[in-house]
């Protein structure tokens, strides 16, 4: 690997991660000041390449090499601390994906949930939150999913442990696994029939599959020594030795190997790491800390005094000459010395006639040879742009917009939640609900990740107009959204008239007194049966939608009225009969 010292230009042998790793740690060394430093003894290269796993003769340990080279996914983790937009990104995308936290959905439509079966689905629910609550034993699970997007959004790929109870096989914990420290191995050349516990309606099947399976393994260095850990992917059978990647005979519990699931930033045809999705946008990533580092280091090495002193009918002194040179070379460079003035002396020159004028002495600013402002700014501006493209964020979600309305911020939000942050957390929530939570028990309920409310209030309220117009907006449906909104727990009407729209409960309810008014003799405010009369219509309110809910309520209310006649009839003739 190319040391830090020799040079900060790329060379035609280098990769451009080999040339990233140069730049950071000569960087670091310009920042803090360091004069004649040498070459670098900070540890950049591959941790793996001392333990001659890469080139193991040993197929079922020889390990894969990332697709951008040995260190670089070390390397591209790092390079967040770097960039001056990638954090920005990253975080973003913790926040709007990871950081709602989640929520446990009925895995069929409440309406079709069998009652009976309602006590064991709360007691699901309740065992599942459990889970999900204590399960990372670091902090909280939304906290474990913006580590692993981390890892995603940086170096490509994303490690999540699952470690399971030793006597009853059940998983009981998750931990997040730095994916700088992880290395993926070939797939087996043996496929492995295994029984996949699968989630399907309201209860959970199995079904035997052939799979091929990989292992990993992670390399730490520390107080000395070098550890060495394997694990196998999630859903394999067969018992590994931790220690040595091998595998175990059956019934032997020691040094038992956990579980991996893998993630990956987007698919790679050649490996299984996968790269970060600004990966093409790397040059720019290191031109703008260029730029930057030129901007700060003008402070301490700047050469261009703010004013000059010059005397004109003179000759300088040599002690003026000593001078100047002293000022470029020593007293300019320093924040200390920013104003720094130079001082000219002259004596007086006779000329051809044995004359001599007497020097006349003037002050010249030399600010317009001297940089105003940070140079660079529209490079570094394009840049940004072309690293947040490559996340397709807007620069509301950067903190970049300074000039958007509501109207234009509200629709920056809809069309990133739609087309970045939502794919995304489907995507997990498939994982989850794929291997997860069938490992888990979960029959009755399915894992969903919450995100951002970006529903306008007036669309929403356009919404609700539109389906109660069309007899479709129940009473159940209305606290389902409102709790969504206000992200809180608004229970379920259980009565019957909580799943019937609020225009049939009402028609049903003035039908109601409609019926026993002409059971009692007659219509209140006129009318009665048998005249061919009407019932008094309402007066207009004026708006169309108040008016076809109207006039449903009377058509609704004279079939019911006649029903409810013919039924009386029908008694009193059988009564007159008996």
């Amino acid at each position: 690997m190319a040391k830090a010292s020799k040079t900060d230009s790329p060379t035609p042998a280098d990769s451009l991660i080999d040339y990233a790793q140069r730049v950071r740690v000569a960087s670091i060394l310009r920042i803090r000041g360091a004069k004649g430093a040498g070459e670098s003894n900070a540890i950049l290269d591959d941790p793996f390449a001392e333990s001659s796993l890469y080139n193991s003769g040993d197929t079922a340990r020889h390990i894969l090499v990332p697709p951008m080279g040995e260190g670089s996914l070390r390397t591209l983790s790092d390079m967040i601390e770097e960039s001056n937009i990638l954090g920005q990104c990253v975080q973003a995308y913790q926040t709007n994906i990871d950081g709602f936290g989640h929520k446990l959905e009925l895995a069929v439509k409440s309406e079709d949930f069998p009652k009976e079966k309602k006590d064991e689905a709360d007691a699901e629910k309740e065992r599942l939150e459990e889970f999900f609550t204590y399960c990372f034993a670091e902090g909280s699970f939304p906290e474990l999913r913006q580590r692993l997007r981390r890892d995603i959004e940086t170096s490509g790929p994303g490690y999540i442990e699952v470690l399971r109870d030793q006597t009853t096989g059940f998983v009981n914990r998750l931990n997040h696994v730095p994916s700088h420290t992880m290395r993926q191995t070939v797939y087996d050349k043996d496929q492995v029939v295994v029984t996949e516990h699968r989630q399907v309606g309201l209860d959970i099947t199995d079904a035997k599959v052939a799979r091929r399976f990989r292992t990993f393994v992670q390399i730490q260095y520390g107080a000395g020594r070098k550890e060495e850990v394997w694990f196998k992917e999630f859903g394999d059978p067969r018992a590994m030795d931790k220690t040595t990647g091998k595998w175990k005979a059956k019934g032997d519990k020691t040094n038992l190997a956990t579980e991996i699931i893998s993630f990956r930033c987007t698919y790679n045809a050649t490996s299984p790491y996968s790269v970060p999705r600004w990966a093409g946008n790397l040059p720019s990533i290191l031109g703008s800390r260029a730029a930057e580092e030129i901007n700060l280091l003008y402070f301490d090495n700047k050469a261009i005094p703010p004013m000059v002193v010059t005397v004109s009918g003179g000759a300088l002194t040599k002690g003026t000459v000593k001078r100047i040179e002293n000022l470029i070379n020593y007293k300019l460079k320093g924040r200390e010395n920013f104003h720094e003035p130079l001082i000219l002396e002259a004596m007086p020159v006779q000329d051809g006639s044995g004359k001599s004028a007497a020097p006349r002495v003037e002050i010249k600013p030399l600010t317009d040879a001297a940089i105003k402002d940070a140079l660079f700014m529209g490079y570094d501006g394009e840049n940004r742009k072309k690293v947040r493209s490559s996340f397709r964020l807007t620069p509301l979600y950067t903190g970049e917009s300074e000039d958007l309305t509501r109207a234009t911020a509200e629709a920056s939000m809809q069309v990133v939640e739609e087309q970045v942050f939502r794919p995304e957390r489907v995507a997990f929530d498939y994982v989850v609900n794929r291997w997860l939570m069938p490992e888990l028990g979960a029959k009755y309920h399915k894992f969903v990740s919450v995100g951002p409310n970006v529903t306008l209030n007036e669309d929403l309220v356009a919404a609700l107009t539109a389906g109660e117009t069309a007899g479709s907006m129940t009473p159940n449906i209305g606290r389902r959204l409102l709790a969504d909104i206000t992200e809180s727990d608004i229970p379920q009407i259980a009565e019957p008239w909580g799943d019937v729209p609020f225009s049939l409960t009402l028609a049903q309810v003035k039908a109601d007194a409609l019926a026993q008014a002409a059971l009692l003799g007659g219509f209140p405010g006129g009318g009665a049966p048998g005249t061919g009369q009407e019932p008094p219509a309402a007066p207009a309110p004026g708006k169309a939608f108040e008016r076809g809910l109207e006039r449903r309520l009377r058509e609704a209310a004279r079939g019911y009225v006649l029903e409810a006649m013919q039924q009386e009839l029908k008694r009193r003739k059988a009564k007159r009969e008996g």
